[in-house]
């Protein structure tokens, strides 16, 4: 995604900060993903937490940029990862948010799953339908860059993504004239937890 990967990760400490002005006893998580098929740390997911330990995680996460010749990276990984193991049994109706320029593979491989998690299926999943369960638990939203590499592609790139979680939860930024992409996502969470006048006010 070029520049995004580092443009995100200087501006999570502003998101936690910010998250917890409104919520403080919120729990967080944060990672990163890639391409497994090319990448050596395709899928990072620091601890959840509320605040300063969150620090420790944002400094470890590396976005190696490494991808392949594809339009496709393994965020199917990153669902299968939060359906099996994230756990939230008090939250209500906790929010994943993904960012992103290109579609997901078509199902979970069980090498990869094996290789990245040391889980073992007994077969791949429907990519598609793994995004839907994991849409019962979870409010899914994917901030989606436009696909620059081959503009062709994005048309498919986003109708994958419609049918995984909604056309409604598939959000196109921009950042023509500012980097928004956190702004987007902060103020998904104030639109959730009526913050909306503290976010605009932020703005």
């Amino acid at each position: 995604m070029v520049d995004w990967p580092k443009e995100v990760h200087d501006r999570l400490p502003l998101y936690v900060k910010t998250i917890r002005d409104w919520k403080e006893n919120a729990d967080l998580m944060l990672g990163v993903y890639g391409d497994t098929k090319w990448d050596d740390y395709s899928v990072q997911v620091g601890p959840p937490g509320k605040g300063p330990e969150l620090d420790k995680v944002i400094n470890g996460l590396l976005a190696e940029g490494g991808g392949g010749p594809g339009f496709r990276e393994s965020s199917e990984l990153v669902a299968y990862f939060s359906n099996e193991h994230i756990e939230t049994p008090n939250a209500i109706s906790p929010t994943l948010i993904i960012i992103g320029d290109e579609a997901f593979y078509d199902s979970v491989d069980p090498a990869q799953v094996q290789k990245v998690f040391g889980d073992t299926i007994q077969g791949p999943i429907n990519s598609v339908e793994l995004w839907k369960q994991l849409g019962q638990r979870f409010d899914i939203f994917h901030l989606r860059k436009e696909y620059t590499l081959s503009p062709a592609r994005n048309d498919k790139i986003q109708a994958q993504w419609e049918e995984a979680i909604g056309p409604q939860n598939v959000i196109p930024v921009y950042n023509k004239e500012r980097f928004e992409v956190i702004d987007v996502a902060l103020g998904i969470l104030a639109k959730k937890w009526g913050c909306e006048s503290d976010f605009l006010k932020n703005l």
